[in-house]
């Protein structure tokens, strides 16, 4: 699998072909305590009084989705 994603890293990045690995790092996989047996790993934001946003984010594709949604959130609070 590690192998897979370095070789299509390398396909949008030519210059890797170049690189060595050195290591990884993991994470913890955060899923919803119903969804145990599948792979879904969605995001949610919790605003709480206004004041506090708590965003839980499973996968690094929604990153920028998630991102897009908090600075709606943050300017939707400024404009009232």
């Amino acid at each position: 699998m590690k192998k897979n994603m370095i070789n299509y890293c390398k396909t949008c990045l030519p210059v890797l072909a170049k690189a060595s690995l050195k290591g990884f790092l993991t994470g913890p996989r955060m899923v919803l305590s119903t969804k145990h047996d599948t792979d879904k790993r969605p995001f949610l934001i919790k605003n709480y009084n206004n004041n506090y946003l708590n965003v839980l984010s499973g996968k690094i594709d929604h990153s920028i989705w998630v991102a897009e949604e908090v600075e709606k959130s943050l300017k939707e609070r400024v404009a009232k």
